[in-house]
């Protein structure tokens, strides 16, 4: 799932990874298909169609799952991880400093 601030490019290249890795370790499709809003969705709901983890909801949140990404790692290198990761934690500590009506401007000047 991407929305309006993710690098369209990155989440590609993850999701065709992701999918290599899947294929070359025969790794079963747990999910089941869904016609639900995610967000919306209740504990049994979501149980029942095998989605475990919830979607990072701030920048921070999506480096640290990114910095636990073993796989992701592996296959786009740990180098090029590695200095993505610092660019976006400076990021997300120079948006913390700024104030509601700062990042506004921001995200419809770049999204």
């Amino acid at each position: 799932m991407m929305d309006g601030t993710a690098n369209p490019y990155m989440f590609v290249g993850a999701v065709i990874l992701a999918a290599l890795d899947g294929l070359e370790n025969n790794t079963a499709m747990v999910w089941r298909d869904c016609s639900q809003v995610l967000g919306g969705m209740n504990l049994r709901w979501r149980a029942f169609y095998g989605i475990q983890d919830y979607m990072p909801l701030t920048l921070g949140e999506a480096v640290e799952s990114l910095k636990n990404n073993h796989v992701l790692q592996a296959r786009i290198g740990r180098e090029l991880i590695t200095r993505y990761i610092h660019v976006k934690e400076k990021e997300a500590t120079e948006f913390r400093t700024w104030d509601f009506e700062r990042r506004r401007i921001r995200f419809l000047e770049h999204f």
